[in-house]
C-alpha cells in the first residue's frame, strides 16, 4: 500500500473500545488497492466535531441516525468511497480521514505575501537590533 493521500472504499465498520484507555471509536475497514486498513474515528468528548465530519464524510448522518446503526448493520456505509490519509508506522500502515478544509482556510499567494510582509515589519517591544544570525553566537 502506498502513503500519502488514496482513495479507499468502505468495505465495514463497527464500534470498539482501544488502547489502554479503552477509547470509544468507530473502527472503519476499509480497501486499498487491494489491501485492508482499520481507520479508527475517535468518539471522545474532545474529538466530537472531527469525528462528525468523519462520518460525514464516510455517508453517516449523525443528526438523523444513531451510532448504534454502525454496529448493529456493519456493512450500512459499505461501497462509499472516502479519501484516506496513510502512513507508515514502523512495521504497519496507519490510516486516517482527512479533514475537509474549507475554502477560507486556504492561503493565496498575495495572503501569503501579506503575512511575510507583517512578520518582517513587526517588532518586539524589547527588540532593539537584529536577532543574530543562528550560525554566530550571541554576545555574551
Amino acid at each position: 500500500m502506498k502513503t500519502g493521500r488514496q482513495q479507499g472504499e468502505i468495505q465495514d465498520h463497527g464500534l470498539q473500545s482501544l488502547g489502554k484507555n479503552n477509547t470509544p471509536c468507530v473502527m472503519v475497514k476499509v480497501q486499498i488497492d487491494g489491501d485492508y486498513l482499520d481507520v479508527p474515528i475517535w468518539l471522545t468528548d474532545k474529538s466530537a466535531g472531527i469525528a462528525r465530519q468523519q462520518l460525514k464524510m464516510c455517508g453517516f448522518d449523525v443528526d438523523s441516525r444513531k451510532l448504534t446503526e454502525l454496529e448493529s448493520n456493519p456493512t450500512l456505509l459499505s461501497g462509499n468511497v472516502v479519501p484516506v490519509d496513510v502512513e507508515q508506522k514502523g512495521d504497519y500502515m496507519q490510516g486516517s480521514f482527512p479533514l475537509p478544509r474549507k475554502a477560507d482556510e486556504t492561503l493565496d499567494a498575495a495572503k501569503i505575501q501579506n503575512l511575510e510582509n507583517a512578520l518582517r515589519n513587526a517588532k518586539h517591544r524589547d527588540e532593539d537590533e537584529e536577532p543574530p544570525h543562528p550560525a554566530e553566537e550571541p554576545p555574551i
